[in-house]
């Protein structure tokens, strides 16, 4: 891949087509189907970031920003979820640019402390390859019927703008997790 080729759009998630969000909504439902089912209720993301090759998308991330509270502290995130790359696209480093692409959006326009996500541990060695660490906080977040305790089987991950050290204490994501 060269850096040419690779373009990383951020728009508002508004602003999809309803052709494009209808696409993606079919590929996060057959990709993410046991993410959906586990919890059923989740962010709708603030920006979605797209990268083409060409015409052709060939990485999507779904990306929030909001305040938490860790330890009962404030604390600024900025939420990624939703990351994906069609089977087609795989092992080309699509996926590695654009959550490079979306930390730096994050970090540096968005100005939060610490970008934050989850994944299963079979996706925790992606992240970590590009300097995420997994927290061991205990997570708390709202459903429509009541607050819910982050499942064991989700990790969480976050990523230091500042290299400052992730906070002690329980994280409430203060909404949907994302």
């Amino acid at each position: 891949m060269t850096d040419t080729e690779l373009v990383h759009t951020i728009i508002r998630h508004t602003e999809l087509s309803p052709e494009l969000a209808a696409e993606i909504e079919d590929h996060y439902q057959q990709t993410f189907a046991f993410e959906i089912n586990r919890i059923k209720e989740w962010t709708v993301a603030e920006w979605m970031l797209i990268s083409y090759v060409g015409d052709e998308w060939v990485s999507l991330i779904e990306l929030s920003k909001r305040e938490i509270t860790v330890g009962g502290l404030p604390l600024l995130v900025g939420g990624i979820g939703g990351v994906y790359t069609p089977e087609q696209h795989r092992g080309k480093g699509y996926a590695h640019a654009a959550l490079r692409r979306a930390m730096a959006f994050l970090c540096e326009e968005q100005r939060v402390a610490f970008a934050m996500l989850l994944c299963g541990d079979h996706r925790v060695s992606l992240y970590q390859g590009l300097g995420w660490q997994v927290v061991g906080n205990p997570a708390r977040y709202q459903q429509t019927t009541g607050d819910d305790v982050l499942p064991p089987e989700f990790n969480v991950m976050v990523y230091s703008c500042g290299n400052q050290p992730w906070p002690e204490g329980e994280i409430d994501f203060r909404g949907r997790p994302w």
